[in-house]
């Protein structure tokens, strides 16, 4: 768990707010799944890290969080917002050591591929060109 209220909470293991660019691999390694509990999300920054990473998702279907947690591609979405419905798709990847490894395997291919420094650079150019072809 970590964040900067994760201390607070009972029975977990709390890292505390990480700044450090260079920890957070290892913190990630560390992990099975990653679990998003975001309720509204315009993108969801820590989905697209834990994907890097390797590692499955599973969170709520909300907002920008599809853009890079894809059902059944690298992740398992829960559309109601349930405690239940995030326990039973963990459940999916507990009782499924080959999917977690191949939903990790295309997380890492999506980041890769989509949402690289360079390709959230090329994305940025072609939309300035745009901007600047209507002036």
């Amino acid at each position: 768990m970590f964040g900067a209220e994760s201390e607070r909470l009972k029975g977990v293991m709390p890292t505390g707010l990480i700044r450090d660019y260079r920890k957070m691999p290892l913190l990630y390694s560390a992990a099975d799944i990653f679990l998003g509990t975001a309720l509204e999300e315009a993108f969801g920054q820590t989905l697209c890290e834990a994907a890097a990473c390797e590692l499955p998702v599973v969170a709520f279907n909300v907002g920008g969080v599809p853009e890079i947690a894809r059902h059944d591609m690298n992740a398992r979405l829960v559309n109601q917002f349930s405690a239940r419905g995030a326990i039973d798709e963990i459940g999916f990847f507990m009782d499924n050591t080959s999917k977690r490894r191949e939903y990790g395997r295309a997380g890492r291919e999506i980041v890769t591929r989509q949402f690289s420094l360079m390709k959230q650079g090329e994305r940025w150019m072609e939309y300035l060109r745009k901007v600047a072809s209507l002036e």
